[in-house]
């Protein structure tokens, strides 16, 4: 039997002798999947999970049909296992799932259900990370709202006010202005620039505490200079 036939195997032993009651995606939806105290997020605040998206745009690939994948991260690993674990230690500021046995019993329960055998292997599912992101000149403010409300709200709550934010989130733009630019000097090039940066590489890139980046599969070079547009006008 083939390596993935073998953690096809495991995997429907887990799910028969795990918990048959408890729907499929129900962990990935808990942030208590994660027993850090700092965690907020669960598996859903990025990632598809099978049980509708919506019009949310988010940052992460979709986990329906995950295992059949050899490559995550934008190749950056090669295992559900480990791309898992950056999730678990960076995102969630947990533990790894070795210190973690039930989280992984859950987890890889979820995720079987959602990448069945007889699944075709996701091998085409694109993730790129734009590493050196610009300032976007323009931008339409008007769809930037728009797509505030379906890749940021979950996360950051309302544009000014933060209603409905995570506890960790920065309220938007206000709080960017306040502990960003300030430090480095207030013009509209470096404002636009924050924003850029954080949108593409969220945490990676020393200036946002656990936010995940934004792929150019999941918005475009022009969706980011809306949402720029959007964000960065009210601060001038």
């Amino acid at each position: 039997m083939s390596a993935r036939g073998l953690l096809f195997g495991l995997c429907i032993a887990l799910v028969v002798t795990g918990c048959a009651a408890e729907p499929s995606s129900a962990p990935l939806r808990d942030p208590a999947l994660s027993r850090s105290r700092f965690n907020q997020v669960s598996c859903a605040h990025c990632h598809d999970v099978g049980d509708g998206v919506g019009e949310r745009l988010l940052p992460g690939a979709s986990l329906q049909g995950v295992l059949t994948r050899t490559q995550f991260w934008g190749g950056a690993f090669d295992s559900a296992k480990s791309a898992a674990n950056e999730c678990f230690t960076h995102f969630m500021r947990g533990e790894p799932l070795a210190q973690e046995p039930e989280a992984e019993r859950a987890l890889l329960r979820s995720l079987t259900v959602l990448s069945p055998p007889s699944a075709s292997p996701s091998e085409s599912f694109a993730w790129t990370l734009e590493r050196a992101p610009q300032a976007p000149a323009g931008g339409d403010a008007a769809r930037g709202a728009t797509l505030y409300a379906r890749a940021c709200v979950s996360c950051h709550g309302e544009a000014h006010t933060g209603l409905g934010r995570l506890a960790l989130a920065p309220v938007l733009p206000e709080d960017t202005e306040r502990t960003h630019t300030a430090a480095r000097g207030y013009t509209d090039e470096t404002l636009r620039q924050t924003f850029a940066y954080k949108i593409r590489l969220g945490s990676y890139d020393g200036l946002a505490g656990t936010m995940p980046p934004f792929s150019l599969e999941a918005l475009s070079r022009a969706d980011v200079a809306d949402l720029v547009a959007f964000l960065a006008p009210v601060l001038r």
